[in-house]
Protein backbone atom coordinates (compact mmCIF):
# COMPACT_ATOMS: atom_id res chain seq x y z
CA UNK A 1 0.00 0.00 0.00
CA UNK A 2 2.06 3.28 -1.24
CA UNK A 3 -0.85 6.07 -0.14
CA UNK A 4 0.17 7.60 3.39
CA UNK A 5 2.68 4.22 3.89
CA UNK A 6 4.36 4.34 7.38
CA UNK A 7 7.68 6.56 8.07
CA UNK A 8 9.58 7.14 10.61
CA UNK A 9 8.47 6.30 14.34
CA UNK A 10 4.70 5.38 14.73
CA UNK A 11 3.05 7.07 16.86
CA UNK A 12 1.16 6.04 19.64
CA UNK A 13 -2.12 5.72 18.11
CA UNK A 14 -0.10 4.13 15.26
CA UNK A 15 1.21 1.54 17.75
CA UNK A 16 -1.89 1.24 19.43
CA UNK A 17 -2.75 -0.09 16.21
CA UNK A 18 -0.54 -2.32 15.02
CA UNK A 19 0.90 -3.28 18.07
CA UNK A 20 -1.80 -3.43 20.29
CA UNK A 21 -5.19 -4.67 18.31
CA UNK A 22 -3.32 -6.07 15.43
CA UNK A 23 -2.24 -9.23 17.27
CA UNK A 24 -4.70 -9.54 19.05
CA UNK A 25 -6.35 -10.02 16.13
CA UNK A 26 -4.47 -12.26 14.60
CA UNK A 27 -4.28 -14.85 17.95
CA UNK A 28 -5.33 -17.88 17.42
CA UNK A 29 -8.69 -19.33 18.25
CA UNK A 30 -10.30 -22.53 17.61
CA UNK A 31 -12.21 -20.61 15.21
CA UNK A 32 -9.08 -20.30 13.10
CA UNK A 33 -8.04 -23.04 13.05
CA UNK A 34 -11.00 -24.39 10.90
CA UNK A 35 -10.48 -24.27 6.86
CA UNK A 36 -14.17 -24.48 6.32
CA UNK A 37 -14.43 -20.20 6.48
CA UNK A 38 -16.72 -18.93 5.15
CA UNK A 39 -19.48 -21.27 5.18
CA UNK A 40 -22.37 -18.88 4.91
CA UNK A 41 -23.22 -15.39 3.79
CA UNK A 42 -21.07 -12.66 4.70
CA UNK A 43 -22.78 -8.82 5.53
CA UNK A 44 -21.12 -6.08 4.45
CA UNK A 45 -22.35 -2.84 5.97
CA UNK A 46 -22.35 0.10 4.63
CA UNK A 47 -22.42 3.10 6.57
CA UNK A 48 -24.31 5.53 4.17
CA UNK A 49 -27.41 5.32 1.72
CA UNK A 50 -27.78 3.23 -1.53
CA UNK A 51 -26.61 5.58 -4.36
CA UNK A 52 -23.54 7.21 -3.43
CA UNK A 53 -19.91 6.63 -4.08
CA UNK A 54 -19.58 4.10 -0.79
CA UNK A 55 -22.16 2.05 -1.55
CA UNK A 56 -21.08 1.84 -5.45
CA UNK A 57 -17.92 1.08 -4.61
CA UNK A 58 -19.13 -1.39 -1.36
CA UNK A 59 -21.14 -3.62 -4.10
CA UNK A 60 -18.28 -3.53 -6.41
CA UNK A 61 -15.67 -5.01 -4.09
CA UNK A 62 -18.81 -7.66 -2.31
CA UNK A 63 -19.33 -8.83 -6.28
CA UNK A 64 -15.31 -9.46 -6.12
CA UNK A 65 -15.10 -10.62 -2.60
CA UNK A 66 -17.80 -13.60 -3.10
CA UNK A 67 -16.55 -14.49 -6.43
CA UNK A 68 -13.09 -15.27 -4.54
CA UNK A 69 -14.85 -16.55 -1.36
CA UNK A 70 -17.17 -18.73 -3.06
CA UNK A 71 -19.78 -17.37 -0.83
CA UNK A 72 -22.49 -14.23 -1.29
CA UNK A 73 -21.53 -11.03 0.57
CA UNK A 74 -24.88 -8.99 1.19
CA UNK A 75 -24.26 -5.57 1.10
CA UNK A 76 -26.59 -3.90 3.86
CA UNK A 77 -27.04 -0.28 4.30
CA UNK A 78 -27.28 1.47 7.91
CA UNK A 79 -27.04 5.10 6.89
CA UNK A 80 -27.00 7.63 9.86
CA UNK A 81 -24.89 10.07 12.37
CA UNK A 82 -22.04 10.06 9.75
CA UNK A 83 -21.54 6.19 10.05
CA UNK A 84 -21.61 6.35 14.21
CA UNK A 85 -25.21 3.69 13.52
CA UNK A 86 -23.10 1.59 11.44
CA UNK A 87 -20.50 1.27 13.31
CA UNK A 88 -21.44 0.57 16.46
CA UNK A 89 -23.30 -2.06 15.19
CA UNK A 90 -20.45 -3.47 13.78
CA UNK A 91 -18.45 -2.81 16.73
CA UNK A 92 -20.79 -4.95 19.15
CA UNK A 93 -21.06 -7.68 16.38
CA UNK A 94 -19.58 -11.28 16.83
CA UNK A 95 -15.80 -11.32 16.23
CA UNK A 96 -16.64 -14.26 13.37
CA UNK A 97 -15.70 -12.77 10.38
CA UNK A 98 -19.66 -12.85 8.81
CA UNK A 99 -20.02 -8.89 9.95
CA UNK A 100 -17.71 -6.46 8.15
CA UNK A 101 -18.02 -2.50 7.21
CA UNK A 102 -16.25 -0.66 5.06
CA UNK A 103 -15.03 2.50 6.47
CA UNK A 104 -13.44 5.33 5.93
CA UNK A 105 -12.77 8.98 6.73
CA UNK A 106 -15.60 9.87 9.35
CA UNK A 107 -14.18 6.46 11.07
CA UNK A 108 -11.20 8.12 12.21
CA UNK A 109 -12.47 11.40 13.23
CA UNK A 110 -16.10 10.64 14.45
CA UNK A 111 -13.73 10.47 17.62
CA UNK A 112 -13.49 14.59 17.62
CA UNK A 113 -16.02 15.58 16.05
CA UNK A 114 -19.14 13.78 18.27
CA UNK A 115 -18.92 13.67 21.80
CA UNK A 116 -20.02 10.17 22.06
CA UNK A 117 -19.69 8.27 18.58
CA UNK A 118 -20.28 4.90 20.26
CA UNK A 119 -17.51 3.19 19.96
CA UNK A 120 -13.51 3.20 19.56
CA UNK A 121 -11.70 3.09 16.34
CA UNK A 122 -8.26 1.37 17.58
CA UNK A 123 -10.18 -1.12 20.35
CA UNK A 124 -13.61 -2.11 18.82
CA UNK A 125 -12.36 -3.26 15.35
CA UNK A 126 -10.13 -5.01 13.20
CA UNK A 127 -8.28 -3.72 10.66
CA UNK A 128 -9.03 -6.23 7.31
CA UNK A 129 -7.62 -4.27 3.71
CA UNK A 130 -7.35 -1.26 1.80
CA UNK A 131 -9.47 -0.58 -1.04
CA UNK A 132 -8.36 2.77 -2.52
CA UNK A 133 -8.30 6.26 -2.33
CA UNK A 134 -9.48 9.62 -4.21
CA UNK A 135 -7.60 12.80 -4.76
CA UNK A 136 -9.70 15.67 -5.08
CA UNK A 137 -9.26 18.90 -6.71
CA UNK A 138 -8.92 22.37 -5.33
CA UNK A 139 -11.55 25.00 -7.25
CA UNK A 140 -12.84 27.98 -7.92
CA UNK A 141 -14.88 29.95 -10.45
CA UNK A 142 -14.46 31.52 -13.48
CA UNK A 143 -16.31 34.11 -12.74
CA UNK A 144 -13.04 36.37 -11.59
CA UNK A 145 -11.89 33.45 -8.89
CA UNK A 146 -7.94 33.08 -8.59
CA UNK A 147 -6.57 30.65 -11.39
CA UNK A 148 -3.30 29.58 -9.19
CA UNK A 149 -2.99 28.13 -5.66
CA UNK A 150 -0.65 31.07 -5.06
CA UNK A 151 -3.31 33.50 -6.47
CA UNK A 152 -5.88 32.00 -4.29
CA UNK A 153 -3.62 32.76 -1.15
CA UNK A 154 -2.35 35.71 -1.69
CA UNK A 155 -6.11 36.47 -2.07
CA UNK A 156 -7.00 34.74 0.98
CA UNK A 157 -4.57 36.71 3.17
CA UNK A 158 -5.72 39.98 1.67
CA UNK A 159 -9.21 39.15 2.45
CA UNK A 160 -8.65 38.48 6.13
CA UNK A 161 -11.14 36.20 6.76
CA UNK A 162 -13.58 36.67 4.26
CA UNK A 163 -12.85 34.20 1.46
CA UNK A 164 -15.42 31.71 1.99
CA UNK A 165 -15.41 27.87 1.11
CA UNK A 166 -18.20 25.34 0.54
CA UNK A 167 -18.48 21.65 1.90
CA UNK A 168 -20.61 19.17 2.23
CA UNK A 169 -21.53 20.03 5.62
CA UNK A 170 -19.98 20.46 9.56
CA UNK A 171 -17.27 18.18 9.88
CA UNK A 172 -17.57 16.42 6.28
CA UNK A 173 -14.00 15.53 4.62
CA UNK A 174 -14.09 18.49 2.47
CA UNK A 175 -14.31 20.65 5.35
CA UNK A 176 -11.10 18.91 6.97
CA UNK A 177 -9.52 19.22 3.57
CA UNK A 178 -9.79 23.14 3.63
CA UNK A 179 -8.98 23.23 7.11
CA UNK A 180 -5.98 21.30 6.56
CA UNK A 181 -5.06 23.38 3.16
CA UNK A 182 -5.39 26.85 5.51
CA UNK A 183 -3.09 25.91 8.28
CA UNK A 184 -0.47 24.69 5.86
CA UNK A 185 -1.01 27.83 3.92
CA UNK A 186 -1.35 30.21 6.91
CA UNK A 187 -4.63 31.62 5.83
CA UNK A 188 -8.11 32.13 7.42
CA UNK A 189 -11.14 31.20 5.56
CA UNK A 190 -14.83 31.30 6.53
CA UNK A 191 -16.60 28.12 6.41
CA UNK A 192 -20.10 27.95 4.01
CA UNK A 193 -21.66 24.23 4.73
CA UNK A 194 -23.95 22.74 2.27
CA UNK A 195 -26.47 20.01 2.35
CA UNK A 196 -24.05 17.75 -0.30
CA UNK A 197 -20.97 18.88 -2.92
CA UNK A 198 -23.55 19.44 -5.46
CA UNK A 199 -25.07 22.24 -3.78
CA UNK A 200 -21.97 23.80 -2.68
CA UNK A 201 -20.54 23.43 -6.44
CA UNK A 202 -23.64 25.33 -8.13
CA UNK A 203 -22.91 28.17 -5.91
CA UNK A 204 -19.30 28.39 -6.66
CA UNK A 205 -19.99 28.35 -10.40
CA UNK A 206 -22.17 31.08 -9.73
CA UNK A 207 -19.64 33.43 -7.81
CA UNK A 208 -21.34 33.18 -4.38
CA UNK A 209 -18.52 31.44 -2.73
CA UNK A 210 -14.78 31.46 -3.36
CA UNK A 211 -13.36 28.08 -3.42
CA UNK A 212 -14.02 24.49 -2.03
CA UNK A 213 -12.05 20.97 -2.52
CA UNK A 214 -14.09 18.70 -4.37
CA UNK A 215 -14.34 15.14 -6.08
CA UNK A 216 -12.82 15.31 -9.63
CA UNK A 217 -15.85 12.78 -10.88
CA UNK A 218 -18.37 14.92 -9.65
CA UNK A 219 -16.46 18.39 -10.54
CA UNK A 220 -15.30 17.02 -14.15
CA UNK A 221 -18.78 18.25 -15.78
CA UNK A 222 -17.99 21.98 -14.59
CA UNK A 223 -14.99 22.15 -15.26
CA UNK A 224 -15.44 21.10 -18.98
CA UNK A 225 -18.10 23.67 -19.13
CA UNK A 226 -16.24 26.18 -18.21
CA UNK A 227 -18.10 26.72 -14.69
CA UNK A 228 -15.38 26.13 -11.93
CA UNK A 229 -11.44 26.25 -12.55
CA UNK A 230 -9.27 23.21 -11.26
CA UNK A 231 -5.99 24.74 -9.15
CA UNK A 232 -4.36 21.66 -7.85
CA UNK A 233 -4.83 18.34 -7.17
CA UNK A 234 -4.03 16.53 -3.74
CA UNK A 235 -2.46 13.06 -4.23
CA UNK A 236 1.10 11.97 -5.11
CA UNK A 237 1.20 12.46 -8.79
CA UNK A 238 -1.30 14.02 -11.45
CA UNK A 239 -4.91 12.52 -12.19
CA UNK A 240 -5.49 10.87 -15.26
CA UNK A 241 -8.46 13.23 -15.55
CA UNK A 242 -6.46 16.08 -15.64
CA UNK A 243 -3.07 15.97 -16.21
CA UNK A 244 -2.82 19.42 -16.97
CA UNK A 245 -3.47 20.22 -13.32
CA UNK A 246 -0.51 20.51 -10.87
CA UNK A 247 -0.03 18.42 -7.52
CA UNK A 248 -0.34 20.52 -4.40
CA UNK A 249 2.69 19.15 -3.95
CA UNK A 250 4.32 20.83 -7.00
CA UNK A 251 2.93 23.97 -6.32
CA UNK A 252 5.12 24.30 -3.17
CA UNK A 253 3.06 22.77 0.04
CA UNK A 254 4.99 19.81 1.64
CA UNK A 255 4.06 16.19 -0.53
CA UNK A 256 3.15 14.20 2.68
CA UNK A 257 1.20 16.96 4.81
CA UNK A 258 -1.04 17.40 1.37
CA UNK A 259 -1.61 14.30 -0.01
CA UNK A 260 -5.07 13.11 1.43
CA UNK A 261 -9.14 12.59 -0.37
CA UNK A 262 -11.28 10.09 0.81
CA UNK A 263 -10.41 6.88 1.23
CA UNK A 264 -12.12 3.24 1.79
CA UNK A 265 -10.95 0.16 3.56
CA UNK A 266 -12.92 -3.04 5.29
CA UNK A 267 -12.79 -4.15 8.60
CA UNK A 268 -14.50 -5.98 11.15
CA UNK A 269 -14.95 -6.43 14.89
CA UNK A 270 -11.90 -6.46 17.36
CA UNK A 271 -11.06 -9.93 17.82
CA UNK A 272 -11.11 -11.51 14.24
CA UNK A 273 -9.61 -14.76 13.64
CA UNK A 274 -6.32 -15.05 12.05
CA UNK A 275 -7.64 -17.33 9.14
CA UNK A 276 -10.67 -15.14 8.68
CA UNK A 277 -8.29 -12.23 8.32
CA UNK A 278 -6.22 -13.75 6.11
CA UNK A 279 -8.85 -14.83 3.54
CA UNK A 280 -10.62 -11.62 3.50
CA UNK A 281 -8.00 -9.72 3.28
CA UNK A 282 -7.20 -11.85 0.15
CA UNK A 283 -10.50 -11.32 -1.25
CA UNK A 284 -9.90 -7.95 -0.89
CA UNK A 285 -6.91 -7.34 -3.06
CA UNK A 286 -8.90 -9.72 -5.83
CA UNK A 287 -12.00 -7.90 -5.43
CA UNK A 288 -9.91 -4.81 -5.94
CA UNK A 289 -7.93 -5.99 -9.12
CA UNK A 290 -11.33 -7.54 -11.28
CA UNK A 291 -11.43 -5.63 -14.47
CA UNK A 292 -15.15 -4.50 -13.62
CA UNK A 293 -13.40 -2.76 -10.40
CA UNK A 294 -10.49 -1.18 -12.47
CA UNK A 295 -13.19 0.49 -14.60
CA UNK A 296 -15.22 1.63 -11.94
CA UNK A 297 -12.41 2.82 -9.99
CA UNK A 298 -11.12 5.50 -13.26
CA UNK A 299 -14.76 6.59 -13.81
CA UNK A 300 -14.94 7.58 -10.25
CA UNK A 301 -11.08 9.19 -9.98
CA UNK A 302 -10.48 6.41 -6.97
CA UNK A 303 -6.73 5.12 -6.95
CA UNK A 304 -6.91 1.36 -6.30
CA UNK A 305 -4.08 0.68 -3.24
CA UNK A 306 -4.49 -2.60 -1.35
CA UNK A 307 -1.74 -3.60 1.41
CA UNK A 308 -1.62 -5.81 4.72
CA UNK A 309 -3.91 -5.65 7.72
CA UNK A 310 -0.84 -4.41 9.17
CA UNK A 311 -0.73 -1.30 6.51
CA UNK A 312 -3.99 -0.24 7.18
CA UNK A 313 -3.70 -0.54 10.81
CA UNK A 314 -0.13 1.83 10.61
CA UNK A 315 -2.59 3.94 8.00
CA UNK A 316 -5.59 4.92 9.93
CA UNK A 317 -3.04 5.60 13.30
CA UNK A 318 -2.21 8.03 10.73
CA UNK A 319 -5.45 9.84 9.59
CA UNK A 320 -6.43 9.53 12.88
CA UNK A 321 -3.78 11.64 14.16
CA UNK A 322 -3.64 14.46 11.26
CA UNK A 323 -7.12 14.81 11.15
CA UNK A 324 -7.53 15.18 14.84
CA UNK A 325 -4.97 18.12 15.09
CA UNK A 326 -6.85 19.69 12.71
CA UNK A 327 -10.27 19.40 13.98
CA UNK A 328 -9.14 20.67 17.71
CA UNK A 329 -7.01 23.45 15.84
CA UNK A 330 -9.83 24.68 13.91
CA UNK A 331 -12.40 23.98 16.96
CA UNK A 332 -14.36 21.85 14.96
CA UNK A 333 -17.61 20.15 16.56
CA UNK A 334 -20.36 19.01 14.95
CA UNK A 335 -22.96 18.77 17.73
Amino acid sequence: MNYQTARGTFCRTMAAFAVGVLPATLATSSFAQGNSYPDRPIRLIVPYAPGGPTDILARIIARGMSQNLGQPIVVENKAGAAGNIAYQGVATAPADGYTLVVVDIPFVTNAFLYQKPGYDAVRDFAPVGMIGYAPVALVTGTRGGPATVSGLIAKAKTADGKLTYGSAGVGSPPHLFMELFAQHAGVRLTHVPYKGASNALVDLAAGTIDTMFVGVSAARPLIASGAIQPLAVTGAQRMHALPSVSTLAETGFPEEGLRFGPWWAIAGPAGLPANAIAKLNAAVRAAASTPTAIETFQEMGIVRDTGSPEQLATFLGQDRERWKRVIQSAGIKNE
